[in-house]
């Protein structure tokens, strides 16, 4: 049976990682997760960065992506210019990475 403290556990492993990976590729050096993840007023990331992203972390079997994306879109600041990411991953796979940025794909419109 998985308790909410083992689920907890699994997000902030997946936190730490998605932190862990930023720094090892070099680009950002004192990218952490953060405190409470996410529950502290005023930040709302789960890893937090000097990139222009909103990362939001899932470490969850049943995948509802919209509903994570919405929760990323809605937790970066207005006008931060923050791009929002939700990288998931389920027990035995490989985590995934995913935006839904129209202007950052197209930036003419």
């Amino acid at each position: 049976m998985i308790t909410p403290a083992s689920k907890k556990a699994k997000g902030s492993r997946l936190e730490r990682l998605v932190a862990k990976i930023l720094i090892d590729s070099g680009l950002d050096q004192f990218a952490h997760r953060t405190p409470l993840s996410g529950a502290i007023k005023g930040l709302k990331e789960d890893v937090m960065t000097k990139l222009p992203l909103q990362i939001e972390c899932k470490a969850q079997e049943v995948t509802k992506f919209q509903q994570w994306y919405k929760q990323a879109e809605e937790g970066k600041n207005i006008g931060s210019g923050r791009i929002p990411i939700v990288v998931w991953t389920k027990n035995r796979q490989e985590r995934k990475v995913d935006w839904n940025n129209y202007k950052l794909l197209n930036p003419h419109t």
